[in-house]
C-alpha cells in the first residue's frame, strides 16, 4: 500500500523502485501466510532489488553519466547472481541478511554524511531524519526485539513486531527516496567525498 501511494503522490521517476516496494508487501504478506520457500524469496528478493535501486542512484546522482551506466550493468549482473546463490545454498537467509544489512547500513551513512556534512535543503534534512529513525526502529526495536531479544515463547511475540519492520521499512524506504529526489537540487561532489557547493529547493 505505500508503495501504490508513493508511486502515485511522487510521479513516474521511482516507479521501479515504488512497485519493488509494493512487491515487498505483496510477497510478504504470502510469504508470513503460507512459510513456503517460494513465497520467501519473492518477500526478499524484491527488497534487494529496491536497496541495488537506492545504491545505484546514490552513486549515480555524484558520477559521469557512465559511470551510472555500467554500475547499472554491474548491479544488475551482481542481483542475478545473488538470486542463483540464494535459490541453491542451504544458508539463503543468512546470506540475505548479510547483504542486505551491509548495503542498507551504506545507504544510511551515505545519506546521513551527504546531509549534515555538506550544505542540504531543509526537505533533505526532513526526509533523512525520517528515513533514519524509521531504519532504525525497525531494526534496534522490532527486528532484532523479535530474533535476538525476546525468546519465541514470550508473550510480546503476541503483538507481531515483525509486523512494525515492515511498515517502518516501507515508510523509511520512501523517506530516503524522497530525499533522493530532493539532493537533485545540490551539488553533492562524488560519492566518495562531501560536496560544498550550495543547495536550491527542489519542493
Amino acid at each position: 500500500m505505500v508503495g501504490f501511494w508513493s508511486l502515485l503522490r511522487d510521479g513516474r521517476r521511482y516507479w521501479v523502485a515504488m512497485l519493488g516496494l509494493a512487491a515487498i508487501g505483496t510477497g510478504s504478506a504470502l510469504f508470513h501466510g503460507t512459510l513456503l520457500r517460494f513465497a520467501q524469496a519473492a518477500d526478499e528478493l524484491p527488497m534487494l532489488g529496491v536497496g541495488l535501486a537506492c545504491v545505484w542512484a546514490l552513486v549515480r546522482d555524484a558520477s559521469p553519466a557512465w559511470v551510472g551506466d555500467r554500475l547499472a550493468h554491474v548491479l544488475g549482473l551482481f542481483g542475478a547472481g545473488f538470486v542463483v546463490a540464494y535459490a541453491t545454498v542451504p544458508w539463503a537467509f543468512a546470506l540475505f541478511v548479510g547483504v542486505y544489512g551491509v548495503m542498507i547500513a551504506w545507504v544510511a551513512l551515505q545519506t546521513a554524511r551527504l546531509t549534515w556534512l555538506a550544505p542540504s535543503s531543509p526537505e533533505m534534512k526532513r526526509s533523512a531524519l525520517a528515513m533514519l529513525l524509521s531504519f532504525g526502529t525497525a531494526f534496534f526495536v522490532f527486528w532484532l526485539g523479535e530474533h535476538v531479544y525476546l525468546p519465541c515463547d514470550h508473550p510480546l511475540q503476541a503483538l507481531q513486531p515483525h509486523s512494525y519492520w515492515h511498515v517502518l521499512g516501507a515508510l523509511g524506504t520512501v523517506a530516503w527516496w524522497r530525499w533522493e529526489r530532493a539532493s537533485r537540487g545540490c551539488g553533492r561532489g562524488t560519492w566518495w567525498a562531501v560536496s560544498r557547493r550550495p543547495c536550491r529547493s527542489t519542493s
